[in-house]
């Protein structure tokens, strides 16, 4: 599985771990996400997908982290090791990333 960037600012970008944690690679910079410049992040799942798109709680991904949410809902595997993370940076940028078991581990311990 290749981890990247697939909403949002940064889309197409692979995300990779480097030297000092996870990063998105954007061209030959990397942009870390660390606490320092992710304002907040959420896990994406298949419910919170279907709650958006019907309308009744778009709220849920603070205000539309990443605008339709439901656009998402055909896009999410059934696969346990496969994440869908919405982050918000500092800067308002907002990104919607895809990532594996061990990116996302190493993410929710570095941003929490």
């Amino acid at each position: 599985m290749v981890c990247a960037v697939i909403a949002g600012d940064y889309v197409g970008h692979p995300i990779r771990k480097g030297p000092k944690g996870i990063a998105i690679a954007d061209g030959f910079k990397l942009i870390y996400l660390t606490k320092d410049n992710v304002k907040s992040y959420k896990i994406i799942t298949e419910d919170i997908c279907k709650s958006a798109a019907s309308g009744i709680s778009r709220g849920i991904v603070d205000g539309a982290l990443l605008g339709p949410v439901g656009l998402l809902e055909g896009t999410l595997e059934k696969n346990k090791d496969v994440y869908h993370m919405a982050i918000q940076f500092r800067d308002s940028k907002r990104s919607l990333l895809e990532v594996d078991d061990v990116i996302y581990r190493q993410l929710v311990k570095d941003l929490s």
